[in-house]
């Protein structure tokens, strides 16, 4: 796209500079004090704010994939104030343009992705209210559990509940994908796929635009707000390690600030029993959704991990954490990223010998 328009060329300068500038320099690279990107990069800067005072010019296609190549220059070096800024100028051309529908589809789907990525970051709402990209309402691929829980879910009739009944289904999908061509040769790698725009992007947006619970001045917590907070985390933080596959993620600090809010809800769990919703369906979900971020948590304590899944397995009549496994291996589960069984021997060993709660 930086082809396309010359303003945008000069930040395609910008990224071939730091590039080389990284390649030279592996270990000492610093973007700050890379002069010649940034003289790119500056070029392109002043070329944008001159046409955005061009009433003819401000809204152009052209302006479009500039500001959006601004947007991917962000997120690649970390500069969020820059990409906060960038996305409020990008979602006001799109508005003044009459909405996503007037500007060309692959624009809107760029713009989303990129919304959804540097929103993610510090799970803060999307700018924009929609995920650019016609999605369809009901997905093949559920399992007997999966619809079980679905079915469910939407029999509590709560509003809370629909965000994660739509995750849910295109969480099921996404690991479908995944496990039946990650082993393929250059399956993270290709340049010019853009399923994940497809997949993970609209699921995002959804968790994304999700209400939070305010754990920390939420004075009575709502079990079933609670629980929808859990999986929303959960799923969160799936995503993020996909991402990371992808390479579209280089930055720690999403996964950082999502494990520790899934970690507080945890222990808002471990202190509050009567927390634990009786429902074989909801208890399957919970058991999910702590049994992945574990799983994804090779390298530190996972003391309140093990211990909340020994009681969910308690609750449900579960004996062996290779059976827990399994019935999360029903519900939906990314080989490659959670593990494939061996790959969670340490964390089942840890489970099977724990205490009995």
């Amino acid at each position: 796209m930086a082809l396309t328009d010359a303003t945008a060329f000069q930040l395609c300068m910008a990224n071939a500079a730091m590039f080389m500038a990284q390649r030279k320099q592996p270990d000492t690279f610093q973007y700050e004090k890379c002069s010649e990107a940034l003289e790119y990069y500056g070029q392109c800067l002043r070329q944008v704010t001159k046409r955005l005072e061009c009433r003819d010019d401000c809204t152009s296609e052209g302006v479009i994939v500039t500001v959006l190549g601004l947007i991917c220059h962000d997120i690649y070096v970390g500069s969020w104030t820059r990409w906060e800024t960038h996305m409020k100028g990008l979602h006001r051309i799109i508005q003044v343009r009459g909405g996503y529908k007037n500007i060309d589809s692959n624009l809107a789907l760029w713009a989303s992705w990129y919304d959804v990525l540097g929103s993610a970051t510090h799970d803060t709402y999307p700018h924009f209210p929609e995920y650019m990209n016609n999605l369809p309402s009901r997905l093949p691929g559920r399992t007997p559990l999966l619809e079980h829980i679905i079915c469910k879910l939407m029999h509590e009739n709560n509003a809370a509940m629909c965000p994660v009944i739509n995750a849910l289904d295109r969480i099921k999908v996404i690991a479908d994908i995944v496990n039946a061509r990650h082993h393929e040769p250059e399956f993270w790698r290709r340049e010019d796929d853009l399923s994940p725009l497809h997949t993970i992007g609209p699921v995002a947006h959804i968790l994304l635009s999700t209400p939070r619970l305010d754990l920390q001045t939420d004075g009575t917590i709502d079990s079933a707000k609670l629980f929808c907070e859990m999986t929303r985390l959960c799923m969160l933080i799936l995503l993020a390690a996909l991402k990371r596959l992808y390479s579209f993620a280089l930055d720690e600090i999403e996964l950082t600030t999502l494990t520790a809010k899934f970690s507080l809800v945890l222990s808002i769990y471990w202190r509050s029993p009567s927390l634990y919703q009786p429902d074989d369906a909801l208890q399957s979900l919970q058991l999910w959704s702590i049994l992945i971020v574990a799983a994804l948590q090779p390298f530190v304590d996972r003391t309140l991990y093990v211990a909340e899944i020994r009681r969910c397995m308690h609750h449900m009549g579960i004996q062996s954490a290779t059976d827990a496994l399994q019935r999360s291996r029903d519900i939906a589960w990314v080989d490659v990223v959670c593990g494939m069984g061996a790959e969670n021997e340490t964390l089942l060993t840890a489970i099977d010998n724990a205490a009995q709660p």
